[in-house]
């Protein structure tokens, strides 16, 4: 298990083999989030919080690099996507509209100072809009699909 022991990070993960790829995330020895979970290629972008262990498991090559979360896209700088991506949200509260095209979860959360909240987790395509607490944060976009979204 490899220890991040830094401030929070980008987690940038590429997988390039047939079978399960898995990243789970481990504090005080229990487990506390699955960062990744597809089977066949993966190559995505997720939050890492201090302190966070990380187990990985896959049967082909993989490839996982932190970055500084400075370094991740403003969501007005990026309204669309495909695959997993963070993005920063610097703005109130609001509404978040979204769309997704593909076929399984596709997950929304936003990671902000009053904590963290699950804005959006539904199964395959999905059309909507739901409330957004005050920013600054971080929205973890989890997707298998094409994604949009849209403030307002």
């Amino acid at each position: 298990m490899l220890t991040i022991t830094q401030a929070p990070a980008a987690l940038y993960a590429r997988y390039d083999g047939s079978s399960n790829f898995a990243i789970v995330a481990h504090k005080g020895g229990e487990r506390v989030r699955l960062l990744v979970n597809v089977i066949g290629a993966y190559d995505g972008v997720t939050l890492l919080e201090a302190g966070d262990q990380l187990e990985v498991t896959g049967q082909g090559a993989w490839h996982i690099e932190l970055r500084p979360l400075l370094g991740v896209p403003l969501l007005k700088d990026t309204p669309s996507g495909h695959g997993d991506q963070v993005v920063f949200y610097p703005g109130p509260a609001g509404k978040l509209t979204a769309t997704h095209s593909g076929k399984s979860n596709f997950a929304v959360t936003i990671y902000a100072s009053k904590g963290r909240h699950l804005l959006v987790n539904d199964i395959g395509a999905y059309s909507g809009t739901v409330v957004l607490p005050a920013g600054p944060g971080f929205l973890v976009i989890e997707a298998d699909g094409d994604w949009t979204i849209v403030l307002g």
